[in-house]
């Protein structure tokens, strides 16, 4: 028998319990009041990873036994479930629905749902009142007025797609030794805005017109954090951003602004980070930061110690020097001899 897949947002836990009473309430703040019972004989065990996000928050759920949940007066709020695992049959506002492993099913219910899951790992992500609405005003059309839909063919496969990256994007996430919670990564918020426009496509019946949007809103944003993502240790400038888009760089920079929440050279200086660390917590014996780091296509010091400071609550000397299991005092000194203080200036 094959082996369980991991867990997915395993570093957000919310939730570890057999007492069906403490899980109700937990989920009752995050998807309202409801009733639930346990069906059959099997032990009780339910697991909850939960992330809020950007907008949209993800839950990953792990349930050991056949439940069913029964929910009424629920709201307008728009979810999207993909089964991982198990299946998940459902009533919504009178109309039934079942969906399996690799599908997805996007609901809205106005009055009820009730809802049995057979023993499942189930990702949900909460698209909250209003952001999937802003899609269709966008581009000019209403909301369609459903209760629940089960999403197939290859535009409901880019749904599931899109949910799963979404939340192996947080898992990328590095946890801070420092106890804080870690930045988001650069790019959830323009895969939450890719998932939205999935949905709001699928619902929709097609994409809009290209032809129809303004130039920042025809760059796919997404694509362009791949491209920075696969030569972010090379130089990269704007202008080779906005060729690879095919249009200015001010569309570029606003499409940036506009999905992602920060400039694309942020984006990419983000990347480096991520890309220095692993390059430090992975480097041979003999190694030093400036080496490491000039791999990484960081060719301006100065500033890089800091920033990575505050991103991984430790300096770069200290991470190459943990990988060799070296002790923190020797990481501090290792600071001084490499050059980098927080804050310091290489010159």
């Amino acid at each position: 028998m094959p082996a369980a897949a991991p867990p997915l947002l395993a570093s957000h836990p919310l939730l570890d319990s057999t007492d069906l009473d403490v899980v109700r309430a937990v989920t009752g703040r995050a998807w309202g009041e409801h009733a639930s019972d346990v069906i059959g004989r099997d032990r009780y065990h339910l697991r909850l990873n939960r992330v809020e996000g950007a907008r949209l928050p993800v839950t990953f759920v792990d349930c050991s036994a056949r439940i069913e949940a029964r929910m009424e007066g629920i709201g307008c709020q728009f979810q999207v479930m993909v089964p991982l695992s198990g299946g998940i049959d459902m009533v919504i506002d009178g109309r039934p629905l079942s969906t399996s492993p690799g599908e997805a099913v996007v609901v809205r219910p106005a009055r009820s749902m009730r809802f049995v899951a057979s023993p499942s790992r189930c990702l949900v992500v909460d698209l909250p009142d209003g952001v999937l609405d802003e899609w269709f005003q966008r581009h000019r059309t209403a909301a369609p007025a459903i209760a629940g839909r089960v999403l197939t063919g290859r535009s409901g496969g880019r749904v599931v797609r899109g949910a799963l990256r979404l939340a192996r994007l947080h898992d990328q996430a590095a946890p801070r030794r420092d106890g804080l919670s870690a930045a988001l990564p650069p790019a959830v918020p323009l895969a939450e805005a890719a998932l939205l426009a999935r949905v709001g496509e699928y619902l929709f019946g097609e994409a809009p017109p290209p032809g129809d949007q303004p130039p920042s809103e025809r760059v796919v944003v997404e694509d362009l954090l791949d491209w920075l993502r696969a030569h972010r240790a090379e130089p990269v400038s704007m202008g080779d951003l906005a060729a690879h888009a095919g249009v200015s760089v001010r569309a570029v920079e606003q499409a940036f602004a506009s999905h992602v929440g920060a400039p694309p050279m942020a984006c990419l200086r983000a990347m480096r980070l991520d890309l220095a660390r692993r390059l430090l917590e992975a480097a041979p014996a003999g190694s030093n930061v400036t080496a490491v780091v000039l791999e990484a296509g960081i060719n301006h010091l100065g500033r890089f110690a800091g920033e990575y400071q505050r991103r991984y609550g430790e300096l770069p000397s200290e991470t190459l020097l943990r990988s060799r299991g070296t002790s923190s005092t020797a990481g501090t000194e290792g600071a001084s001899q490499n050059g980098y203080r927080a804050g310091g200036a290489i010159g």
